[in-house]
């Protein structure tokens, strides 16, 4: 919709620099007051918001314990230009007894496909032989 205001929900003005030289001029570019990211720390974006099932969803890191830990999956309830409000749907934590995964840091989907970036053991052997 050409003319329409864009809402950043993120805390950083970098983003909001990127989107301002990717769209037209005469749109209203601004970061939201209430953006998860300028609010909490552990709310940082772990990927672009997605709708599923007539729903809007919005991944966040999960660094509790570390950087890279897990990730959140967050229904947005309420967004306009002037509230937003979103609620835990889901907590996504690998197993690194089971799969040698020890953090998970972004989801993605779009198009029927998902993809994710995981951080997993690997010995230093095995990268040396590289």
């Amino acid at each position: 919709m050409i003319g329409a205001p864009v809402i950043i929900l993120g805390g950083y003005s970098a983003a909001l620099d990127i989107a301002r030289r990717l769209v037209q001029k005469d749109i209203d570019i601004y970061i939201h007051d209430l953006a998860p990211d300028a609010i909490a720390l552990l709310s940082r974006s772990a990927g672009p918001l997605f709708e599923h099932e007539g729903k809007l969803y919005r991944p966040a890191q999960d660094a509790k314990e570390r950087y890279g830990f897990g990730l959140d999956i967050n229904e947005v309830l309420q967004l306009t230009p002037k509230k937003y409000c979103e609620r835990i749907i889901e907590r996504i934590i690998p197993d690194s007894d089971i799969y040698d995964i020890y953090g998970i840091h972004t989801f993605s989907s779009a198009g029927g496909l998902s993809c994710v970036d995981f951080i997993q053991g690997v010995s230093l052997k095995f990268i040396l032989k590289l």
